[in-house]
């Protein structure tokens, strides 16, 4: 990405509102991976488990730590290849 500097105040106040919603993206997945990476996996008979519900009230529940742990990992990596991408749009900007 070919980036060119402001030439002037418009140019260099709209760069700045970018990098502010870029740098504020990045915080945002910082701390969802933050929050991720303290979830314990457990599997016990008191109801814990992965439940997924959408806006309709479908849902979808396990309490089998294989597929919380193949779906945690799958939530891990998602982040850490936006958080990649905001970080080299925030360098290209």
């Amino acid at each position: 990405i070919l980036v060119t500097k402001p030439t002037n105040i418009e140019q260099q106040h709209e760069r700045m509102i970018v990098l502010n919603a870029l740098f504020a993206k990045e915080d945002k997945l910082k701390a969802s991976k933050r929050k991720l990476n303290e979830f314990k996996l457990r599997s016990d008979e008191n109801g814990h488990g992965l439940v997924l519900s959408d806006k309709k009230g479908a849902e979808f529940t396990t309490g089998n730590p294989l597929v919380m742990k193949e779906v945690l990992t799958l939530m891990s990596k998602t982040i850490d290849e936006a958080l990649t991408q905001v970080q080299a749009e925030i360098l290209a900007a």
